[in-house]
């Protein structure tokens, strides 16, 4: 199901609260508390990133040791979502194997 996350897009800085769930491939993104920010990202690829003392500052209510997954779609757009440890897995969905062993410099 259901994975409660935070959402940044790529060259922003802000993190949105929301809700991702997959479908096969495609990650659904619905923003929260308004259910305005929707989207469907079909992922090709999924990282996971060291979160920066920034991050941490601002991804505070995700715990002590917040997981973020760089997901990325045929393009090369690429969109970061962020969720707490015990969720990680949930969080990478169909990439879970492969994302743990992947780094941004050899995707």
């Amino acid at each position: 199901g259901n994975v409660k996350v935070r959402r940044r897009r790529q060259g922003k800085s802000r993190w949105a609260r929301g809700y991702g769930v997959w479908v096969h491939d495609v990650f659904a993104f619905r923003g929260s508390p308004a259910a305005w920010a929707e989207s469907l990202i079909e992922v090709r690829d999924a990282v996971t990133l060291s979160p920066t003392a920034s991050d941490r500052k601002k991804l505070r209510r995700l715990g002590s040791d917040p997981l973020i997954a760089r997901l990325t779609d045929d393009d090369g757009e690429y969109v970061d979502f962020a969720t707490t440890s015990e969720h990680a897995l949930d969080l990478l969905g169909p990439f879970a194997a492969v994302a743990a062993t992947k780094s941004p410099a050899t995707s």
